[in-house]
Protein backbone atom coordinates (compact mmCIF):
# COMPACT_ATOMS: atom_id res chain seq x y z
CA UNK A 1 0.00 0.00 0.00
CA UNK A 2 2.69 2.25 0.93
CA UNK A 3 4.36 1.88 -2.51
CA UNK A 4 1.18 2.63 -4.52
CA UNK A 5 0.81 5.50 -2.99
CA UNK A 6 4.07 6.73 -2.98
CA UNK A 7 4.01 6.09 -6.90
CA UNK A 8 0.79 8.07 -6.80
CA UNK A 9 2.54 10.72 -5.21
CA UNK A 10 4.91 10.82 -7.84
CA UNK A 11 3.11 10.73 -10.50
CA UNK A 12 1.26 13.83 -8.93
CA UNK A 13 4.93 15.76 -9.82
CA UNK A 14 4.60 16.42 -12.93
CA UNK A 15 8.11 17.72 -14.36
CA UNK A 16 10.31 19.66 -16.43
CA UNK A 17 13.52 17.40 -16.62
CA UNK A 18 14.00 19.27 -20.31
CA UNK A 19 13.37 22.60 -20.64
CA UNK A 20 12.46 23.43 -24.17
CA UNK A 21 15.12 24.65 -26.38
CA UNK A 22 14.51 27.98 -27.19
CA UNK A 23 15.04 29.29 -23.69
CA UNK A 24 18.28 27.68 -24.41
CA UNK A 25 19.08 29.81 -27.53
CA UNK A 26 22.64 31.45 -27.00
CA UNK A 27 21.58 34.26 -29.18
CA UNK A 28 18.06 35.69 -28.29
CA UNK A 29 18.16 37.00 -31.77
CA UNK A 30 18.68 33.79 -33.68
CA UNK A 31 15.08 32.64 -33.61
CA UNK A 32 14.06 29.09 -32.70
CA UNK A 33 12.67 26.96 -35.26
CA UNK A 34 12.12 23.72 -33.25
CA UNK A 35 8.32 22.65 -33.14
CA UNK A 36 8.43 21.77 -29.37
CA UNK A 37 8.86 25.11 -27.03
CA UNK A 38 8.09 27.23 -30.01
CA UNK A 39 6.68 30.26 -30.48
CA UNK A 40 7.52 32.67 -27.54
CA UNK A 41 10.95 33.60 -28.76
CA UNK A 42 10.17 37.65 -28.61
CA UNK A 43 8.39 37.72 -25.56
CA UNK A 44 8.84 40.56 -22.83
CA UNK A 45 6.36 38.79 -20.02
CA UNK A 46 6.63 34.84 -19.98
CA UNK A 47 4.83 32.54 -17.54
CA UNK A 48 5.50 28.96 -18.10
CA UNK A 49 4.82 25.32 -16.63
CA UNK A 50 6.49 22.49 -17.73
CA UNK A 51 6.22 18.37 -16.58
CA UNK A 52 8.10 15.23 -17.56
CA UNK A 53 7.27 11.89 -16.60
CA UNK A 54 9.60 8.74 -17.38
CA UNK A 55 11.58 5.78 -16.05
CA UNK A 56 14.63 4.01 -16.52
CA UNK A 57 18.02 2.22 -15.68
CA UNK A 58 20.70 3.32 -12.89
CA UNK A 59 23.31 0.77 -12.14
CA UNK A 60 25.00 2.94 -9.25
CA UNK A 61 22.01 4.33 -7.07
CA UNK A 62 23.61 5.70 -3.79
CA UNK A 63 21.75 3.62 -1.00
CA UNK A 64 22.41 3.52 3.12
CA UNK A 65 24.89 1.59 4.45
CA UNK A 66 24.25 -2.34 5.52
CA UNK A 67 22.18 -2.15 8.92
CA UNK A 68 25.16 -2.70 11.62
CA UNK A 69 28.02 -2.28 9.20
CA UNK A 70 30.11 0.26 8.88
CA UNK A 71 31.02 0.41 4.85
CA UNK A 72 30.94 3.80 3.72
CA UNK A 73 28.34 4.66 0.83
CA UNK A 74 26.97 1.38 -1.42
CA UNK A 75 25.97 1.51 -4.46
CA UNK A 76 23.48 -0.90 -5.89
CA UNK A 77 21.67 -0.87 -10.05
CA UNK A 78 18.01 -0.95 -10.32
CA UNK A 79 15.11 0.33 -12.29
CA UNK A 80 13.09 3.87 -11.13
CA UNK A 81 10.66 6.37 -12.28
CA UNK A 82 11.52 9.85 -12.74
CA UNK A 83 9.11 13.08 -12.53
CA UNK A 84 9.48 16.89 -11.74
CA UNK A 85 7.65 20.23 -12.07
CA UNK A 86 8.63 23.50 -12.70
CA UNK A 87 7.37 26.92 -12.94
CA UNK A 88 9.44 29.95 -14.50
CA UNK A 89 8.55 33.41 -15.00
CA UNK A 90 10.25 36.62 -17.25
CA UNK A 91 9.86 39.78 -17.44
CA UNK A 92 12.29 41.83 -20.06
CA UNK A 93 12.00 45.97 -20.50
CA UNK A 94 14.64 48.18 -21.27
CA UNK A 95 15.67 49.22 -18.38
CA UNK A 96 15.17 46.00 -16.33
CA UNK A 97 15.07 42.14 -16.19
CA UNK A 98 13.57 40.12 -13.51
CA UNK A 99 12.90 36.51 -13.44
CA UNK A 100 12.04 33.55 -10.99
CA UNK A 101 11.48 29.88 -10.77
CA UNK A 102 10.65 27.04 -8.79
CA UNK A 103 11.83 23.32 -9.78
CA UNK A 104 11.31 20.18 -7.66
CA UNK A 105 12.63 16.45 -9.12
CA UNK A 106 11.67 13.20 -7.95
CA UNK A 107 12.85 9.66 -8.46
CA UNK A 108 11.07 6.44 -6.84
CA UNK A 109 12.78 3.03 -6.89
CA UNK A 110 10.88 0.39 -6.36
CA UNK A 111 12.84 -2.78 -6.12
CA UNK A 112 14.35 -3.20 -2.82
CA UNK A 113 14.42 0.51 -1.72
CA UNK A 114 11.06 1.30 -1.84
CA UNK A 115 11.49 5.08 -1.95
CA UNK A 116 10.94 8.55 -3.38
CA UNK A 117 13.77 10.93 -3.04
CA UNK A 118 13.39 14.72 -4.26
CA UNK A 119 15.28 17.56 -4.53
CA UNK A 120 13.64 21.41 -4.81
CA UNK A 121 14.84 24.44 -5.91
CA UNK A 122 14.05 28.34 -6.33
CA UNK A 123 15.57 31.01 -7.53
CA UNK A 124 14.79 34.90 -8.11
CA UNK A 125 16.37 37.57 -9.73
CA UNK A 126 16.90 41.05 -10.64
CA UNK A 127 19.26 42.87 -13.43
CA UNK A 128 18.37 47.09 -13.89
CA UNK A 129 19.25 50.78 -14.20
CA UNK A 130 19.40 53.03 -10.99
CA UNK A 131 20.95 55.32 -13.39
CA UNK A 132 21.99 56.58 -16.61
CA UNK A 133 25.25 54.45 -16.27
CA UNK A 134 24.93 52.32 -13.01
CA UNK A 135 23.56 48.52 -13.17
CA UNK A 136 22.79 46.47 -10.11
CA UNK A 137 22.27 42.79 -10.62
CA UNK A 138 20.50 40.88 -7.64
CA UNK A 139 20.12 36.91 -7.16
CA UNK A 140 19.31 34.57 -4.35
CA UNK A 141 19.09 30.89 -5.09
CA UNK A 142 17.85 27.75 -2.83
CA UNK A 143 17.94 24.33 -2.91
CA UNK A 144 17.21 21.05 -0.78
CA UNK A 145 18.78 18.01 -2.41
CA UNK A 146 18.86 14.40 -1.02
CA UNK A 147 22.17 13.60 -2.61
CA UNK A 148 25.72 15.15 -2.93
CA UNK A 149 27.05 16.30 -6.18
CA UNK A 150 30.33 16.94 -6.69
CA UNK A 151 30.09 19.83 -9.58
CA UNK A 152 33.50 20.00 -11.10
CA UNK A 153 32.60 21.44 -14.98
CA UNK A 154 31.77 25.02 -16.11
CA UNK A 155 28.57 26.00 -17.34
CA UNK A 156 28.43 26.84 -21.16
CA UNK A 157 25.64 28.98 -20.69
CA UNK A 158 23.62 31.19 -17.92
CA UNK A 159 20.65 29.64 -16.94
CA UNK A 160 19.46 32.95 -17.34
CA UNK A 161 17.97 36.11 -14.78
CA UNK A 162 16.20 34.18 -11.77
CA UNK A 163 16.42 30.94 -13.65
CA UNK A 164 17.16 27.79 -11.46
CA UNK A 165 18.42 24.55 -12.94
CA UNK A 166 17.33 21.52 -10.85
CA UNK A 167 20.70 19.28 -9.95
CA UNK A 168 20.47 16.34 -11.47
CA UNK A 169 20.26 12.50 -10.12
CA UNK A 170 22.56 11.42 -12.27
CA UNK A 171 25.86 12.71 -11.37
CA UNK A 172 25.31 11.95 -7.43
CA UNK A 173 28.16 10.92 -5.46
CA UNK A 174 26.75 10.63 -1.75
CA UNK A 175 23.49 9.95 0.13
CA UNK A 176 23.29 13.26 2.24
CA UNK A 177 20.69 15.10 2.49
CA UNK A 178 21.79 19.34 2.49
CA UNK A 179 20.22 22.67 2.09
CA UNK A 180 21.99 25.45 0.50
CA UNK A 181 21.36 28.85 -0.32
CA UNK A 182 23.41 31.69 -2.77
CA UNK A 183 22.92 35.12 -2.37
CA UNK A 184 24.90 37.47 -4.75
CA UNK A 185 24.54 40.97 -5.66
CA UNK A 186 27.06 43.15 -8.21
CA UNK A 187 27.32 46.62 -9.02
CA UNK A 188 28.72 48.06 -12.27
CA UNK A 189 29.25 51.41 -13.31
CA UNK A 190 30.16 52.00 -17.37
CA UNK A 191 32.75 54.88 -18.21
CA UNK A 192 33.80 56.48 -21.42
CA UNK A 193 35.13 54.55 -24.01
CA UNK A 194 34.50 50.93 -23.50
CA UNK A 195 34.83 51.27 -20.06
CA UNK A 196 34.03 49.94 -16.84
CA UNK A 197 33.78 49.86 -13.19
CA UNK A 198 32.43 46.81 -10.82
CA UNK A 199 32.36 45.53 -7.23
CA UNK A 200 30.58 42.31 -6.45
CA UNK A 201 29.78 40.54 -3.38
CA UNK A 202 28.70 36.73 -2.61
CA UNK A 203 27.92 34.70 0.18
CA UNK A 204 26.83 30.73 -0.03
CA UNK A 205 26.40 28.36 2.71
CA UNK A 206 25.51 24.30 2.87
CA UNK A 207 24.16 22.76 6.07
CA UNK A 208 23.66 18.72 5.95
CA UNK A 209 21.35 16.92 8.01
CA UNK A 210 23.13 14.53 8.62
CA UNK A 211 25.96 15.33 10.75
CA UNK A 212 26.93 19.34 12.55
CA UNK A 213 29.17 20.25 9.21
CA UNK A 214 28.94 23.55 7.86
CA UNK A 215 30.15 24.77 4.81
CA UNK A 216 30.49 28.72 4.19
CA UNK A 217 32.05 30.92 1.39
CA UNK A 218 32.38 34.71 0.94
CA UNK A 219 33.52 36.47 -2.00
CA UNK A 220 34.45 40.05 -2.53
CA UNK A 221 35.39 41.32 -5.38
CA UNK A 222 36.28 45.14 -7.29
CA UNK A 223 37.32 45.34 -10.96
CA UNK A 224 38.20 47.96 -13.33
CA UNK A 225 38.00 47.91 -17.03
CA UNK A 226 39.80 49.55 -19.09
CA UNK A 227 38.68 49.38 -22.90
CA UNK A 228 40.92 49.92 -25.37
CA UNK A 229 38.67 48.84 -28.59
CA UNK A 230 35.15 47.35 -28.76
CA UNK A 231 35.81 43.77 -27.53
CA UNK A 232 39.31 43.87 -26.01
CA UNK A 233 40.32 45.41 -22.40
CA UNK A 234 42.67 45.76 -19.83
CA UNK A 235 41.31 44.32 -16.49
CA UNK A 236 42.60 45.29 -13.79
CA UNK A 237 41.29 43.94 -10.30
CA UNK A 238 41.30 42.38 -6.88
CA UNK A 239 39.32 39.43 -5.06
CA UNK A 240 39.12 37.67 -2.08
CA UNK A 241 37.33 34.43 -1.04
CA UNK A 242 36.94 32.43 2.56
CA UNK A 243 35.67 29.29 2.57
CA UNK A 244 34.67 28.21 5.97
CA UNK A 245 34.56 24.57 6.98
CA UNK A 246 34.29 23.06 10.89
CA UNK A 247 37.65 22.69 11.34
CA UNK A 248 39.23 25.05 9.12
CA UNK A 249 39.33 28.12 6.86
CA UNK A 250 40.93 28.51 3.49
CA UNK A 251 41.19 32.19 1.98
CA UNK A 252 42.02 32.88 -1.76
CA UNK A 253 43.37 35.99 -2.77
CA UNK A 254 43.10 36.69 -6.79
CA UNK A 255 44.65 39.40 -8.68
CA UNK A 256 43.57 40.34 -11.70
CA UNK A 257 46.06 41.77 -14.13
CA UNK A 258 45.14 40.82 -17.69
CA UNK A 259 42.79 41.04 -21.20
CA UNK A 260 39.70 40.72 -21.44
CA UNK A 261 38.19 39.52 -24.91
CA UNK A 262 34.64 38.79 -25.92
CA UNK A 263 33.91 39.78 -29.67
CA UNK A 264 32.36 37.62 -32.66
CA UNK A 265 34.94 36.31 -35.20
CA UNK A 266 33.15 36.63 -38.12
CA UNK A 267 30.58 39.74 -39.29
CA UNK A 268 27.21 36.99 -39.11
CA UNK A 269 28.15 36.84 -35.52
CA UNK A 270 28.31 33.22 -36.07
CA UNK A 271 31.41 32.71 -33.86
CA UNK A 272 32.14 34.50 -30.57
CA UNK A 273 34.89 34.28 -28.08
CA UNK A 274 35.57 35.33 -24.64
CA UNK A 275 38.91 34.69 -22.67
CA UNK A 276 40.44 36.07 -19.97
CA UNK A 277 43.65 35.45 -17.92
CA UNK A 278 44.41 35.97 -13.68
CA UNK A 279 46.50 35.16 -10.89
CA UNK A 280 45.24 33.36 -7.15
CA UNK A 281 46.91 33.12 -3.89
CA UNK A 282 45.22 30.35 -1.59
CA UNK A 283 45.97 30.28 2.10
CA UNK A 284 45.00 28.63 5.20
CA UNK A 285 46.87 30.56 7.24
CA UNK A 286 50.41 28.77 7.74
CA UNK A 287 50.84 28.19 3.81
CA UNK A 288 50.29 29.71 0.77
CA UNK A 289 50.33 28.35 -3.35
CA UNK A 290 50.37 30.80 -5.73
CA UNK A 291 47.98 29.25 -9.52
CA UNK A 292 47.76 31.38 -12.75
CA UNK A 293 43.81 31.51 -13.51
CA UNK A 294 41.82 32.31 -16.34
CA UNK A 295 39.28 30.93 -18.52
CA UNK A 296 38.02 31.05 -22.36
CA UNK A 297 34.23 30.99 -24.08
CA UNK A 298 33.77 29.38 -27.70
CA UNK A 299 30.56 29.63 -29.25
CA UNK A 300 29.36 28.78 -33.35
CA UNK A 301 26.54 28.73 -34.95
CA UNK A 302 26.20 25.98 -37.53
CA UNK A 303 23.76 26.33 -40.18
CA UNK A 304 20.38 27.81 -39.27
CA UNK A 305 19.66 25.17 -36.34
CA UNK A 306 22.56 24.41 -34.64
CA UNK A 307 25.70 25.17 -32.76
CA UNK A 308 28.74 24.42 -30.56
CA UNK A 309 29.99 25.73 -27.39
CA UNK A 310 32.88 25.08 -25.54
CA UNK A 311 34.04 26.28 -22.23
CA UNK A 312 37.47 25.36 -20.24
CA UNK A 313 38.48 27.21 -17.07
CA UNK A 314 41.90 27.15 -15.01
CA UNK A 315 40.47 27.95 -11.57
CA UNK A 316 40.74 27.49 -7.51
CA UNK A 317 37.75 25.83 -6.08
CA UNK A 318 36.07 24.97 -2.64
CA UNK A 319 33.48 22.49 -2.43
CA UNK A 320 31.03 21.59 0.57
CA UNK A 321 32.39 18.40 1.89
CA UNK A 322 35.92 18.86 0.99
CA UNK A 323 38.21 20.23 3.75
CA UNK A 324 40.52 21.91 1.19
CA UNK A 325 40.72 23.80 -1.80
CA UNK A 326 40.94 22.46 -5.66
CA UNK A 327 43.28 23.51 -8.34
CA UNK A 328 41.94 22.48 -11.71
CA UNK A 329 41.69 22.66 -15.00
CA UNK A 330 38.08 22.06 -16.56
CA UNK A 331 36.28 21.89 -19.54
CA UNK A 332 32.80 21.38 -20.99
CA UNK A 333 31.83 20.92 -24.60
CA UNK A 334 28.15 20.88 -25.92
CA UNK A 335 26.26 20.40 -29.65
CA UNK A 336 22.56 20.47 -29.99
CA UNK A 337 20.29 21.50 -32.80
CA UNK A 338 17.36 20.50 -34.93
CA UNK A 339 17.82 17.06 -36.99
CA UNK A 340 14.00 17.96 -38.41
CA UNK A 341 11.77 20.75 -37.11
CA UNK A 342 9.94 17.84 -35.34
CA UNK A 343 13.57 15.95 -33.77
CA UNK A 344 16.13 17.79 -32.01
CA UNK A 345 19.54 16.30 -30.32
CA UNK A 346 21.42 17.57 -27.27
CA UNK A 347 24.37 16.57 -25.84
CA UNK A 348 27.30 17.85 -23.50
CA UNK A 349 30.57 16.49 -22.30
CA UNK A 350 33.29 17.30 -19.83
CA UNK A 351 36.26 16.69 -18.26
CA UNK A 352 38.75 18.36 -15.00
CA UNK A 353 41.93 17.27 -13.82
CA UNK A 354 43.80 18.77 -11.00
CA UNK A 355 44.54 18.44 -7.33
CA UNK A 356 43.12 18.39 -3.52
CA UNK A 357 45.46 20.93 -1.85
CA UNK A 358 48.13 22.03 -2.65
CA UNK A 359 50.53 19.65 -0.17
CA UNK A 360 51.59 16.00 -0.52
CA UNK A 361 52.33 13.81 -3.20
CA UNK A 362 49.20 11.06 -4.81
CA UNK A 363 46.46 13.88 -4.49
CA UNK A 364 45.09 14.49 -7.87
CA UNK A 365 41.84 13.66 -8.99
CA UNK A 366 40.26 13.18 -12.78
CA UNK A 367 36.67 13.69 -13.65
CA UNK A 368 34.67 12.85 -16.97
CA UNK A 369 30.69 13.02 -17.89
CA UNK A 370 28.85 12.46 -21.36
CA UNK A 371 25.34 13.39 -21.75
CA UNK A 372 23.36 12.94 -25.24
CA UNK A 373 19.42 13.10 -25.50
CA UNK A 374 17.04 12.69 -28.61
CA UNK A 375 13.24 14.24 -28.54
CA UNK A 376 10.80 14.29 -31.05
CA UNK A 377 7.87 16.58 -31.29
CA UNK A 378 4.32 15.04 -30.77
CA UNK A 379 3.07 18.51 -30.81
CA UNK A 380 4.81 22.05 -29.90
CA UNK A 381 3.56 21.42 -25.86
CA UNK A 382 4.51 17.75 -25.89
CA UNK A 383 7.66 15.80 -26.20
CA UNK A 384 8.75 12.18 -25.95
CA UNK A 385 12.61 11.88 -26.00
CA UNK A 386 15.36 9.22 -24.76
CA UNK A 387 18.36 10.35 -23.00
CA UNK A 388 21.70 8.55 -21.72
CA UNK A 389 24.51 9.71 -19.19
CA UNK A 390 27.69 8.97 -17.88
CA UNK A 391 30.03 10.01 -15.16
CA UNK A 392 33.28 9.04 -13.43
CA UNK A 393 35.88 10.47 -11.23
CA UNK A 394 38.50 9.16 -9.54
CA UNK A 395 40.37 10.09 -7.01
CA UNK A 396 44.00 9.46 -5.71
CA UNK A 397 44.46 7.98 -2.37
CA UNK A 398 45.56 9.98 -0.02
CA UNK A 399 43.06 12.87 -1.45
CA UNK A 400 41.17 13.54 1.82
CA UNK A 401 37.53 12.60 0.85
CA UNK A 402 35.04 12.53 3.39
CA UNK A 403 33.14 9.16 4.73
CA UNK A 404 31.12 7.89 2.25
CA UNK A 405 32.51 9.32 -0.71
CA UNK A 406 34.50 6.74 -3.07
CA UNK A 407 37.75 7.24 -4.40
CA UNK A 408 36.66 5.71 -7.64
CA UNK A 409 33.09 5.88 -8.96
CA UNK A 410 31.69 5.15 -12.26
CA UNK A 411 27.79 5.61 -13.16
CA UNK A 412 25.64 5.36 -16.12
CA UNK A 413 22.01 5.85 -16.58
CA UNK A 414 19.38 5.71 -19.41
CA UNK A 415 16.12 7.11 -19.59
CA UNK A 416 12.80 7.31 -21.72
CA UNK A 417 10.69 10.40 -20.50
CA UNK A 418 7.36 12.04 -21.92
CA UNK A 419 7.62 16.25 -21.75
CA UNK A 420 5.34 18.66 -21.28
CA UNK A 421 5.42 22.31 -21.59
CA UNK A 422 2.66 25.18 -21.38
CA UNK A 423 2.85 29.05 -21.69
CA UNK A 424 0.28 30.55 -18.86
CA UNK A 425 1.34 33.88 -19.55
CA UNK A 426 2.83 35.62 -22.62
CA UNK A 427 3.34 39.17 -23.61
CA UNK A 428 5.04 40.33 -26.56
CA UNK A 429 8.08 42.68 -27.04
CA UNK A 430 6.78 45.82 -28.69
CA UNK A 431 8.69 48.12 -30.85
CA UNK A 432 11.56 50.33 -29.15
CA UNK A 433 9.49 53.09 -31.04
CA UNK A 434 6.07 52.34 -29.62
CA UNK A 435 3.91 53.93 -27.36
CA UNK A 436 3.54 52.80 -23.85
Amino acid sequence: MNSVRAFVVLLGALAVGVIPAAAQTPRPERPYRGLFGGGVGNAEQLLTIGGSLGGGYDDSIPVDPLEGVDSGQRFEGGWYTQAAVGLKYSLERQKIAFGASVATLGRYYPADLREIVGTHSASVGMVGLVGRHTQVALNQTVARQPYFVLSLFPILFDPGVGQVVAPSFDFSTRREHYFSYTSAATVTQTLPRHSSLRAGYRYSGTEFSSSSNRFVAQMGDVGLSLGLKKGLALRLGYGLIEGRYATRVWRSQTIDAGVDFNKALSVSRRTTLAFSTGTAAVSDGERTAYRLTGGARLIREIGRTWNAALAYDRSVGFWETLQEPIFADRVTVGVNGLVTRRVEFRSSAGASNGDVGFTGAQRGFSSQFAMASLGTAITRRLEFGVQYAFYRHLFDSSASLPVGLPLDLDRQTVRAYITVWQPLFFRARRPPDASR
